[in-house]
């Protein structure tokens, strides 16, 4: 029969469960309402529909559409119909021909790197090299002999002492 402390452990386990697919059903959304977010405009058309301008997600400029009567327009009609295009979309004139501008300029040329000398190469015949002794010695800084330790007192053997005992 099992133990009070342990049906308790299921039920527990039992609504951990619950509330994990819950949790479950409530992100199973979020991927298509992502995509929803990144297909987001908003389209702009001027009253006499000859200019169109398609804004995406945090007001990006994506399209503006010029009809052939746009087109015919003095230059100055097609500036007054962009500035009114960037006012509806909360920008300045100046900022919509900036996110324009910045979409339609290719990308500054890259600065080109100093040309590299390569290195000096490294010798690859080590035979006239004495690895174990000479070459060894000579790079090593010279050491001094060890110390001579002092005189014990005769309790212990001193490995050191000439006397023999």
């Amino acid at each position: 029969m099992p133990s009070a402390a342990f049906e308790q452990l299921v039920a527990q386990f039992e609504r951990f469960q619950a509330q994990m697919q819950r949790v479950d059903r409530q992100f199973a959304g979020i991927g298509g309402m992502q995509q929803q977010l990144t297909e987001l405009e908003a389209v702009a058309t001027s009253a006499d529909r000859a200019v169109t301008v398609v804004a995406g997600p945090s007001g990006t400029i994506k399209d503006i559409r010029l009809t052939e009567l746009a087109m015919r327009r003095p230059p100055h009609a097609k500036d007054q119909v962009l500035e009114t295009q960037a006012q509806l979309f909360g920008m300045s004139k100046e900022e919509l021909r900036a996110v324009r501008s910045e979409e339609t300029a290719p990308p500054p040329p890259a600065a080109a790197a100093p040309p590299r000398r390569p290195a000096a190469p490294e010798p690859d015949d080590f035979s006239d090299q004495n690895v174990l002794r000479d070459n060894a010695r000579n790079t090593r800084s010279p050491q001094q002999p060890p110390a001579t330790p002092p005189k014990q007192d005769g309790k212990f053997l001193n490995l050191y002492d000439e006397d023999g005992r």
